[in-house]
């Protein structure tokens, strides 16, 4: 049976489904009013401190006046004096007003604010509230606040102009006080309307900023990551960028913090990224660049891999070691940190990425320095991961990690955040007030009803418990929680995610990969893997598809599966890359036009390739090279031919050598002796004549056709049999007739008569 405050929780929270501003208000006071005793008073004690934490970021007062009214009227009058601290922190004026109000009615000189001339002068004249009317394109202080603002200074300094000539002195002489600020602040020290013009937007302009000096220092940007904003959701500009050392990175702006109202409480990424050198599984930092306005960009090296984000929704949820092995690595990472010093305070499935290296974190915005074990003042920035300390306290540590850490286990294994199960609760949430009240509230006060140490049959599961106490000081450390998810001999690098499938798409977002391959080696498809990652769909050129030598005896169709089957092993969506299969041509002018002329050209951005003559037969494309996607800034990189290495191994017999370097798929197309019978084959070499098909059927029955440009054998086979390709890439391929019966088509082999190349295939059952 749920207890009184998690049924105040839900009757609440549901009345206030869909609503905001004073509507939401009006109906969680209407539903509170159902219920009396001690549990509403403290739960509405608990939701009162919330809500003043939530108004204090949002940039307007008068959500916070509600609040301080709900405790008047609970008369926890002890409780204002912490709501107190909170809005003097902020700047909150019209608040810190209210309740020196409340003070002198009730007598209670506590709340009146003894030292309120020195805040109105230090802090309180600096922070009121803006307001934006987008239809005028104008910035202004509400006429009330102005009023109020002018009759405060009126009751506490004698002379008025010399409180308002000082107070704007001051903030002139600041350079990091906001400009659209000074220009109020001397509207209202001149006595003029608090209206000015809505400055550009920044952000904008910074990306534009960036786009030049990207053009100048020859930086190549590949895509936008994140477009900059402002307001309360305020983010930087993200670049994901070739730079001009031939190195694939990610450029970030530095979102200084001196513009925000505790900007000096907070830390910025370039304060965070020289404390990580040395650990595992975070993005390298390369330093940060200057624009001629002095907006810093951070470089990093760009984190490949998969979004953890593609695996907490039901249906497509990891198996339970695979959740275990995340938060294991995860909580490795968040050790060396907290060791080093540093709350990381984000986390969430955005945050993290899947790759070959187990997890990595990369995103440190909102990392704060441990001072010597201290909490630090923070903030709500995702609902549905915010630690109670955090929600009611505003106040955040190394324990908050854990929390979070806890919360992202429980979704990895159910497909929902822990504390809000009731569906009526999981929608409605648009406004980030709804979601601070259902996410954030529900975490810091409804109590872990799940087991998941029965419902998975696994006690190590008995952890998610212990990291989500309400109380920080007795969560487990990271320390703690590696210990419990350790097995004896196992490491998270044991522990292969699959990935799981999203499509990258082809329009104007195609990169050709043009590649003379024999037996596909693991780097090949690391390669392409890689490119899949970046986002591009990858079209595989696979050259020499109708020409035998001593160096690829392997027919391309053969080889395309074998790719195929590599990628598809390692979880990439068959709909992000695709296949052609490119004769040989004798001169670069025949290569040239062959490229230049296949179906969706004009979806073609970039080439990958290392071969040295590519530039000349991709004229003006960007090219990704091999440095492009393996370098590190500083470090030689030499370009690797993986494909002799293996051909030497097949031919000497090395089973152990070709198994260890050969990509996952081979196997799954041609056993070792298979290749081994290719490789001694007499070779075959470039074929000026035609290119036919030869399919026999079940009955005996042979047809032929040609194969042209562009065109694979496999799919000239099907337009013989009238029939559809199923499975392009299995050994045999499975086709379907147009009555639903199935079948198989099986290369049989080649034979080569006068210049021309015939290409046998047979129908064998299903």
């Amino acid at each position: 049976m749920p207890d009184i405050k998690e049924t105040i929780f839900r009757q609440i929270i549901s009345a206030a489904v869909g609503l905001e501003g004073p509507a939401m208000w009006q109906a969680i006071d209407r539903a509170a009013d159902e219920f009396v005793g001690d549990e509403k008073t403290k739960f509405l004690a608990e939701m009162t401190a919330i809500t003043a934490h939530q108004a204090c970021f949002s940039g307007d007062g008068r959500h916070l006046l509600p609040v301080i009214r709900w405790f008047c009227k609970l008369k926890l009058h002890g409780v204002l004096d912490d709501i107190l601290a909170t809005a003097m922190k902020f700047g909150e004026l019209s608040a810190v007003q209210e309740i020196r109000r409340v003070g002198g009615i009730q007598g209670l000189p506590e709340l009146m604010v003894p030292e309120f001339a020195e805040w109105l002068r230090d802090f309180g004249i600096r922070w009121f509230d803006i307001y934006e009317d987008e239809t005028k394109g104008v910035s202004f202080v509400d006429t009330k606040d102005v009023n109020t603002l002018k009759i405060l200074v009126a009751q506490e300094f004698p002379d008025q102009e010399k409180f308002w000539m000082e107070a704007v002195d001051e903030a002139e002489n600041d350079p990091s006080y906001p400009q659209v600020r000074l220009a109020l602040l001397k509207a209202m020290a001149e006595g003029r309307d608090a209206v000015v013009p809505t400055p550009s937007d920044a952000r904008a302009e910074v990306d534009n900023q960036f786009r030049r000096y990207a053009q100048e220092k020859g930086i190549r940007i590949l895509r936008q990551l994140a477009k900059g904003k402002e307001g309360l959701t305020r983010c930087s500009n993200i670049y994901l960028a070739l730079d001009s050392d031939g190195i694939i990175k990610v450029f970030k702006e530095v979102l200084m913090h001196e513009e925000e109202r505790i900007g000096a409480e907070l830390d910025v990424e370039t304060d965070i990224f020289p404390l990580l050198s040395g650990v595992k599984n975070v993005p390298k930092y390369y330093g940060e660049i200057e624009l001629d306005d002095g907006t810093v960009f951070l470089v990093r090296s760009c984190v490949y891999g998969q979004s953890l984000a593609d695996y907490v929704h039901p249906g497509q949820l990891m198996d339970k070691d695979s959740a275990c092995a995340v938060i294991r690595a995860i909580a490795e990472i968040l050790g060396e940190l907290h060791g080093r010093g540093v709350m990381y305070l984000d986390l969430r499935p955005e945050n993290v990425m899947v790759n070959s290296d187990g997890v990595s974190l990369f995103d440190f915005n909102a990392s704060r320095r441990d001072k010597e074990g201290e909490y630090a003042t923070a903030y709500i920035l995702d609902p549905k991961f915010a630690p109670p300390e955090v929600t009611i306290g505003t106040q955040a540590g190394t324990v908050s990690d854990i929390f979070q850490l806890g919360l992202l286990f429980h979704q990895l294994l159910y497909g929902k955040m822990p504390f809000v199960s009731s569906d009526e609760l999981l929608h409605g949430d648009d406004h980030r007030e709804q979601a601070v009240l259902k996410f954030a509230l529900a975490n810091a006060m409804l109590p872990y009803e799940h087991d998941p140490a029965k419902d998975f049959d696994d006690e190590r599961l008995l952890l998610i418990r212990w990291m989500l106490e309400k109380e920080p000081d007795v969560r487990p450390s990271a320390e703690d929680v590696v210990k419990v998810l350790s097995r004896d001999g196992e490491t998270h690098e044991n522990q292969k995610l699959q990935r799981r499938a999203a499509r990258n798409r082809k329009e104007k977002n195609t990169v050709i990969f043009p590649a003379r391959m024999g037996i596909p080696h693991s780097g090949h498809i690391d390669y392409i893997g890689r490119l899949l990652d970046l986002g591009y769909h990858v079209r595989i050129s696979l050259q020499r598809s109708y020409t035998s030598t001593d160096r690829d005896p392997l027919p391309k169709w053969l080889v395309m599966k074998m790719v195929a089957r590599s990628l598809l092993a390692r979880g990439y969506d068959p709909g992000s890359f695709s296949f052609m299969l490119t004769p040989y041509f004798e001169t670069d002018e025949e290569h040239h036009l062959h490229f230049a002329m296949m179906p969706g050209r004009e979806d073609v951005t970039a080439v990958a390739s290392s071969n040295p003559t590519i530039r000349e037969l991709f004229q003006g494309m960007l090219v990704l090279d091999q440095k492009s996607v393996f370098g590190k800034q500083s470090e030689e990189y030499e370009d690797r031919s993986w494909g002799e290495t293996l051909r030497l191994a097949v031919k000497k017999g090395d089973v152990k050598t070709m198994h260890r370097l050969a990509a996952e798929g081979v196997a799954d197309i041609m056993t070792f002796q298979e290749l081994r019978d290719r490789y001694y084959e007499t070779p075959v070499e470039f074929l000026p004549g035609k290119v036919i098909v030869a399919v026999t059927e079940l009955d005996g029955e042979t047809k032929m056709a040609r194969v042209r440009k562009y065109d694979q054998p496999e799919e000239i086979a099907a337009r013989l049999l009238d029939a559809t390709i199923l499975a392009p890439f299995d050994r045999d391929t499975l086709l379907q007739a147009k009555d639903g019966s199935r079948f198989r088509l099986r290369y049989d082999k080649t034979e080569v008569t006068d210049g021309n190349e015939t290409i046998f295939f047979r129908v064998i059952p299903e």
